[in-house]
Formats: C-alpha cells, sequence, structure tokens
C-alpha cells in the first residue's frame, strides 16, 4: 500500500467510516514537498553539529588531566553518536514527507483525469 492508501485509512479509523477522504483531508502536496525540504535542510546542520562534539571530545587531551580527557572522550562520542541519530531519523522523516507529497500529488493527478 502506497503512502497514500495508509494516510487515509489511518485518518479514516479517526474521522469515521463512510466519508470520502476528500470530506476528511485537505492536503496540498506542494505545502508537503516545502516541509520535506525544510526538515531535509537540517541534517546537514545535525552531520555538522555530530563532528563538532566530536571534535571536542577528542580535545580534551590539551587539558593534560587523563580523568578529564576521559570524561571529554566519553561524554562528547556519546553526543556525537546521538547527533548523528538524530540526523538519521530528521533525513528519514525528510524522505517520507517527500514520499507523502509524491503519492498525494500522483492522487491529485489521477483524480483530475478520472474528472476530465
Amino acid at each position: 500500500m502506497d503512502t497514500f492508501g495508509a494516510f487515509g485509512q489511518l485518518v479514516r479509523g479517526h474521522v469515521g467510516g463512510g466519508e470520502s477522504m476528500s470530506d476528511e483531508l485537505q492536503v496540498d502536496p506542494t505545502e508537503l514537498e516545502l516541509t520535506a525540504s525544510r526538515v531535509q535542510a537540517v541534517t546537514p546542520d545535525l552531520r555538522l553539529l555530530s563532528s563538532h562534539v566530536q571534535d571536542v571530545a577528542n580535545g580534551g587531551d590539551v587539558l593534560g588531566n587523563r580523568d578529564v580527557t576521559q570524561a571529554f572522550h566519553t561524554f562528547g562520542s556519546s553526543w556525537s553518536v546521538t547527533f548523528g541519530s538524530y540526523a538519521d531519523t530528521v533525513e528519514a522523516i525528510g524522505k517520507a514527507v517527500a514520499k507523502a507529497a509524491h503519492d498525494y500529488r500522483g492522487a491529485d493527478e489521477a483524480n483530475a483525469a478520472t474528472l476530465r
């Protein structure tokens, strides 16, 4: 099932049974595309942040204290992985929204062709 169909089933389950999709929800594919591009634009920033946090973790050596260096490394490595994971999640969300926009646009075009 495509994203459009799955989302439609979800909405029908929450809104009520027999109405048509157009009665339940109006989706502008252009707005979804804009949202997808905005979400995807954040991914490089999160990846950059992840690398900077890792740099800070590796920079603990300059303090000269082994315990502090280890704490910097542990903390920085953990947060670097976390921001990397956030970047992956945000990227997946952006792709899902872009796919939904594509599915809605296709459904709109199919509906328009049917009405002709």
